[in-house]
């Protein structure tokens, strides 16, 4: 729903964190066990042809592959480094390559493979004192969960002798049980809620994906007043503030469009209009707030307090108790139905 804003310098900082630790804790021991442990089956999946597979294949001729590893810089490993701090464009071309569908998947040796992404992976996510999951969440510094906009997400330090912890959730865009070989990638883990984590319906390059796209003006929460099952133009008592006899449903404004479809899939799959049902009774505030404030109250207050705000959207965002600029979404929960229904309602 909320795109995840991170300038790019701050990115570069988190790409090479995330690449050094993937290279100096995994990547080599790795390359010893896939050595050791399997045949040719699944390295050739990273390499062009056969012969610059052969090539990187001869490491072994060096006896000790920990040590050629350290005697390596880092483009001797791009292809590696592509799929763990690669972009989304770049995962989405080696998805398939990835996915445990191919013939290539079956067997004892996959499994092996399979398990150790997924023990590396526990391992991240666990870490307290180093670089890890809850690291990776405070680094990208997202307050709130961006497929929902309902939950804080925080990092906190539990006591005086503990590493650092998280209450928020990593979500692997292309799922692991699928593509366990982006486990780690660091674009495929989305920071978000408990609630979206484990009660989406499903998980693919169909949705929304918060590091490029957002639901934005593309898609408007709206009210829509009841009378049993039937939506009416108009209840006197909802719009004074007094009734819950209405819905919130979150619409794209274009459902045939290639956004409207992604948004309407992102959704379907976490459950949105479902979950917004249970904040009735905060629009109901903001409609009893739209009466009492009106345009010309606001501009009153704007105009009697100028030390107080810098411009007149401070004022609503006052009045609202929540942002509502399209910037500054990601700050809040709800602020995204906030700025939607405070339009509705003509407050601003």
């Amino acid at each position: 729903m909320i795109e995840i804003r991170i300038s790019n310098d701050k990115l570069k900082e988190i790409e090479k964190k995330h690449w050094v630790w993937f290279r100096d804790n995994i990547l080599k021991n790795w390359i010893a066990k896939m050595i050791r442990e399997t045949d040719d089956k699944f390295l050739k999946i990273f390499f062009e042809d056969r012969d610059s597979f052969n090539k990187w294949y001869g490491l072994s001729k060096y006896g000790s592959v920990i040590q050629w590893f350290q005697d390596q810089n880092d483009s001797r490993f791009s292809l590696f480094k592509e799929f763990i701090v690669g972009d989304i464009d770049t995962l989405r071309s080696k998805k398939d390559k990835l996915s445990l569908s191919g013939s290539w998947a079956i067997g004892v040796v996959n499994k092996k493979i399979k398990n150790y992404f997924e023990e590396q992976y526990n391992e991240f996510r666990s870490s307290q004192d180093q670089w890890g999951g809850a690291q990776l969440i405070d680094e990208l510094d997202i307050k709130v969960c961006p497929y929902c906009n309902r939950h804080f997400m925080d990092t906190y330090v539990p006591d005086k002798d503990g590493g650092l912890k998280s209450n928020a959730q990593l979500d692997h865009f292309y799922p692991k049980d699928q593509y366990p070989y982006l486990v780690l990638s660091l674009y495929n883990l989305i920071p978000c809620c408990a609630v979206c984590n484990h009660g989406k319906l499903n998980n693919n390059e169909e949705l929304i994906y918060p590091y490029k796209e957002s639901f934005g003006d593309y898609a408007k929460f709206e009210t829509a007043f009841l009378d049993g099952d039937e939506e009416e133009s108009y209840d006197i008592s909802f719009l004074l503030g007094n009734s819950d006899n209405f819905k919130i449903e979150l619409k794209p404004k274009d459902p045939y469009s290639e956004i409207g479809k992604k948004i309407q899939k992102s959704i379907d799959a976490f459950h949105i209009n479902d979950l917004y049902k249970f904040h009735n009774d905060y629009v109901r505030e903001l409609v009893k707030k739209a009466i009492i404030y009106n345009e010309s109250r606001i501009d009153e207050i704007y105009t009697q307090y100028p030390e107080l705000f810098q411009n007149r959207e401070e004022v609503v965002q006052m009045i609202a108790s929540n942002y509502i600029g399209a910037d500054e979404l990601g700050k809040r929960p709800l602020s995204k139905l906030t700025k939607d229904i405070c339009e509705e309602l003509g407050l601003k």
